[in-house]
């Protein structure tokens, strides 16, 4: 009785995680009201509504709640020895960059305001923005310093919160696989699942022998944004396995399946950003984990010098079996006679077209862009455009989406905020080099989960690199915004948090 008394006590001081957590699990659905359009060609387009979505709603709910609650607990501006706060930001330095490098961006998007095509759509894009970095906040100040605080009486905070990705990781890969396997859509249109099936125009397809496939969409509105999620789900559920079992001696046979299904069900949306961007954060943790004394040294010829630790003898089992891997895959596309053509140079070269609009947008508007969220009705609208109904679509690169809507400085804002939560110099390399040795020993013993969380949420950071070059839905489509803010904000808020120690 006593315990059930801790659980309700504890769920409702802890409402706003609760919410979160809901959130992530409705992360994926495309459950929402379409409030307002505008028709491009006469048709509904993704680039150009304002859409309130079920995720929406569970996040800022727990935003909501927090602020609430930290208001009324004057907690917000006060030093909590439970929770890391504000007292970091005694001294303008790089932490203060990481914080505040988002709110000049969105600042200097509200600016661009003034002279955008269709003002509703840019005001949309602005509220979101602040909607993304309250979320931003919320992990940095609420999530991770918190996450191992226990809820329920028995979870630690962090504990749930990687449960439910790997949840929604598995299950969408379950879904994804039997939609390949079944060749359509399997009609939950109460999740909004997308109408799938090999005949529709617009579905993503591989040809195999001749014939067409759909790839694998989960409940995502396209395969690309599907293997976006699992890039995140994947290494998360590494970390979840290196840090609760492998020092525990023991490898459940369920944790093998949940990496396995979640594999294979990135391999079925055959998404090459995202699985490159898997193999590169794989390699992350890796080269990391394996000595690298400094993340500087991921830059440049030192990273190449530190890459000789990956080919160590004892390192021979994983290169044999990455090589393996790579033969196999290789050997069945020849195999199954897949279309080389179709799967790897088709999509680049209706790529190229955009960003041939993108370059001619930047050097026209270079300094000050077209406004946020602009690119596509701009796009609609300019004759010397010869597009399709179905080719109104942005760049699929979000550093040129970003310099031509934003222009160069909201572009120079975004590159900044990336590389620096990328690399993250936070201490000088006087206190890089006392805690160097400290920080090596918690990364490969697991004996501080900050440390850890830091190397696997800034492994994202760099799995989703090549997704930034050669895709445009992190930066615009919901499910895409809403990953990339999640991973941003977890990477500084572990960095940050593990930072302060020293």
């Amino acid at each position: 009785m006593n315990f059930f008394k801790t659980v309700l006590k504890n769920r409702c001081e802890d409402i706003d995680i609760w919410l979160f957590l809901g959130f992530l699990l409705v992360l994926p659905l495309s459950v929402r009201k379409v409030i307002w359009y505008i028709p491009l060609r006469g048709s509904f387009n993704e680039y150009a509504d304002i859409s309130v979505y079920a995720s929406d709603i569970f996040l800022v709910a727990a935003i909501s709640t927090w602020i609430i609650k930290e208001y009324n607990n004057i907690h917000i501006l006060s030093i909590d020895k439970k929770c890391f706060t504000w007292n970091m930001l005694s001294v303008i330095s790089i932490r203060s960059l990481l914080l505040f490098l988002p709110l000049i961006l969105i600042v200097w998007t509200s600016l661009s305001l003034f002279y955008a095509i269709e003002l509703y759509i840019g005001v949309f894009f602005v509220v979101k923005l602040l909607e993304l970095y309250g979320m931003y906040l919320f992990l940095i100040f609420r999530l991770v310093p918190c996450g191992t605080k226990f809820i329920t009486g028995r979870i630690p905070t962090f504990k749930a919160t990687i449960w439910s990705i790997m949840l929604v990781g598995v299950a969408e890969s379950l879904l994804g696989i039997i939609q390949f396997l079944r060749q359509r859509s399997l009609g939950l249109s109460f999740l909004k699942e997308s109408v799938i099936d090999p005949s529709m125009p617009g579905v993503a397809k591989i040809i195999v022998d001749g014939s067409q496939y759909i790839r694998s969409y989960g409940t995502f509105p396209h395969p690309n944004i599907f293997a976006g999620f699992l890039l995140i789900s994947i290494i998360v559920s590494h970390f979840y396995l290196k840090q609760f079992h492998v020092e525990q001696n023991r490898v459940r046979v369920g944790n093998v399946i949940v990496l396995l299904v979640q594999y294979v069900g990135i391999v079925l949306t055959f998404s090459k950003s995202a699985i490159i961007g898997l193999g590169l954060a794989l390699m992350y943790v890796g080269v990391v984990s394996r000595g690298t004394q400094s993340d500087m040294q991921l830059m440049g010829g030192r990273f190449l010098v530190r890459m000789k630790n990956l080919f160590h003898v004892k390192h021979h089992k994983w290169i044999i079996l990455t090589a393996a891997t790579g033969v196999g895959i290789i050997i069945a596309g020849f195999l199954l006679n897949i279309n080389a053509d179709a799967l790897f140079f088709q999509s680049l070269r209706e790529r190229d077209l955009y960003q041939k609009i993108a370059i001619d947008v930047i050097q026209k508007y270079s300094i000050l862009g077209i406004s946020c969220g602009q690119l596509v009705i701009f796009m609609s609208q300019q004759g010397i455009y010869p597009l399709l109904e179905w080719q109104l679509q942005p760049v699929h690169n979000v550093f040129l989406l970003v310099w031509a809507e934003l222009g160069v400085g909201g572009f120079c804002i975004f590159l900044l905020w990336y590389l620096l939560v990328l690399v993250s110099p936070v201490r000088d390399e006087k206190q890089r080099r006392r805690s160097r040795d400290l920080f090596m020993q918690v990364v490969s013993r697991g004996t501080d989960m900050f440390a850890r969380m830091e190397v696997y949420w800034r492994a994202i950071v760099w799995g989703m690199l090549p997704v930034l070059l050669f895709d445009h839905y992190l930066w615009d489509i919901q499910q895409g915004q809403l990953m990339l803010w999640l991973v941003m904000g977890m990477s500084v808020g572990c960095i940050l948090h593990h930072k302060s120690i020293y």
